[in-house]
């Protein structure tokens, strides 16, 4: 749809809008891909050719014309002035055999869940959900489909963050949607995911907005959630879940905020909250300094109990700059299945453009109490 110099890409379905997109620019292209054992058409698009969004939800095919065998493939060119202009078919591939796959995936935020053999990925992205990519080594993955859609929760943008955990023969995705925290389950690592009540801390902090969302699980199965919420700056705070992984009234907690110089070159900004325990000591993980700039980073703090108090390290930051790249952070941790500890975190796209950010995976370990990034 265009108006004016602005054009909009919408998916409908019986005159009833399902998902748009806007964007500026005359050209984008797009992609369906097909999978015919499943029957279920899947629809991306992109703005430069090279890098491409899912959009709109998976599509169920119906087949009726018995008298064709084998695959069937139409493509229709139907666009008049009124809905945008005219469009050209510049070309039209079919790809038999098997899905593509990618070393280089575009994730901010990024989580591995590693579930029957198989790392899942998810992270912010998609401007209608979010997404997720499998793999079996860590080296190539292929894009699944949106695990969560928009029309799936009441968020309406600005899909940050997501972390998926299992839970009682479940799995439950927490995430940040308009800049509020929400939850989603699933009965399938993939999706489709679909938001579970409200805000998840209308009962702590009322409608007041807050991000990054984590969700740790000590050894006695007790569960606790640390987060952000922007009380002076970016300012990490944590509470307590029930069974069910809702918050617990009265157990609201600040955790840290901006202290040692490191974390002042750009904004006030603590975030991306994650915790790992190392015998009997738990470490608060996070990352500081505005995203866009190029010294994000990731540090640490320590405490003998989930509450805290928590004592920033004197090693920060464990991840800066690292391998060459630039806004190396919001990281998580993940066991891989040699059980090795390993973290997943984002990197600008190169030393001159922000965006996508990219997922990288590198190995981490612990010595004499201390967190190191390997590689």
């Amino acid at each position: 749809v265009r108006n004016a110099n602005d054009y909009t890409l919408q998916m409908s379905d019986r005159g009833e809008v399902k998902a748009q997109q806007a964007f500026s620019g005359s050209e984008v292209w797009l992609r369906m891909d097909c999978d015919f054992t499943t029957d279920t058409a899947r629809f991306y698009y992109s703005t430069d050719g090279q890098v491409f969004t899912p959009f709109g939800s998976p599509f169920h095919m119906i087949f009726s014309m018995d008298h064709f065998t084998g695959n069937k493939f139409a493509i229709f060119n139907y666009a008049t002035r009124q809905a945008g202009g005219y469009v050209d078919i510049d070309s039209f591939e079919v790809t038999m055999g098997e899905r593509e796959e990618a070393r280089s995936i575009p994730l901010a935020d990024p989580f591995i869940l590693l579930e029957d053999g198989v790392y899942y990925a998810y992270g912010t992205h998609a401007p209608d959900g979010i997404e997720v990519y499998a793999s079996t080594d860590l080296e190539s993955w292929h894009l699944e489909n949106l695990a969560l859609a928009k029309e799936n929760t009441i968020g309406s943008r600005w899909f940050w963050a997501p972390e998926v955990y299992r839970h009682n023969g479940m799995f439950y995705m927490f995430y940040s949607a308009d800049e509020h925290l929400y939850v989603a389950t699933s009965k399938s690592p993939t999706g489709p995911f679909s938001q579970m009540g409200g805000l998840l801390l209308q009962d702590i902090i009322g409608d007041e907005k807050c991000i990054d969302s984590s969700v740790f699980f000590d050894d006695d199965g007790r569960a606790y959630l640390y987060f952000v919420r922007f009380t002076d700056g970016n300012y990490i705070w944590m509470c307590d879940l029930d069974e069910s992984l809702r918050p617990v009234k009265g157990t609201l907690r600040p955790c840290l905020g901006v202290s040692q110089p490191w974390e002042q070159h750009a904004a006030r900004v603590t975030e991306g909250p994650f915790v790992v325990k190392h015998r009997g000591v738990y470490y608060l993980t996070y990352s500081a300094n505005d995203y866009q700039s190029q010294d994000y980073g990731v540090g640490y703090a320590t405490a003998t109990s989930p509450h805290g108090e928590w004592k920033k390290s004197d090693d920060n930051p464990i991840l800066s700059h690292h391998q060459g790249r630039y806004g190396t952070g919001h990281h998580s941790f993940f066991t891989d299945k040699k059980g090795q500890l390993r973290i997943v975190y984002h990197a600008h796209h190169s030393a001159t453009q922000i965006h996508p950010r990219m997922m990288y995976v590198g190995t981490a370990r612990f010595d004499k109490g201390k967190i190191g990034i390997l590689r």
